[in-house]
């Protein structure tokens, strides 16, 4: 069993909310996909049938819907007692959302990098490529080593 900090608000954090939020929708994608994927390789059942798997998905819709309440509601509750544990703000502090274990303090700059664009990744030269060594940048011609 993993130790909460008692400084976090009693119960689940916006995180861990979140975390069954996502499952929940996942659990319910997986099976709208196995069914239809059934359904397209020729299983035909009688349709009625089909109302179980319709109305587990939309059920599983309904739960992430709600779950996904409560976690707004208690990012809501974390941001008022000045932490988050699920987004990285500069006003307050950042907490792991299993532990509460104190990640980044208020104030300072975010934790998590910026990310870089697709794009720029692409045309990025691998690390010790002769285009890297001679400094060519993307869309140069490679110059042919002097012999």
């Amino acid at each position: 069993m993993v130790e909460r900090d008692p400084a976090l608000i009693p119960g689940p954090t916006a995180g861990q909310w979140q975390g069954r939020a996502r499952l929940v929708l996942w659990a319910a994608i997986a099976l709208l996909l196995i069914v239809l994927g059934a359904l397209g390789f020729g299983w035909r059942p009688h349709p009625a049938l089909l109302i179980v798997p319709a109305a587990i998905v939309v059920a599983g819709f309904v739960a992430w819907i709600v779950l996904g309440a409560f976690a707004l509601r208690r990012m809501r509750d974390e941001r008022d007692a000045g932490y988050s544990t699920t987004l990285d703000l500069v006003e307050v502090d950042l907490r792991d959302p299993r532990t509460g274990v104190l990640v980044r303090v208020a104030g300072e700059p975010p934790v998590a990098a910026t990310a870089e664009p697709l794009v720029t990744r692409m045309l990025r030269l691998p690390r010790g490529s002769f285009l890297e060594r001679t400094g060519a940048q993307a869309g140069d011609r490679p110059v042919p080593p002097a012999d």
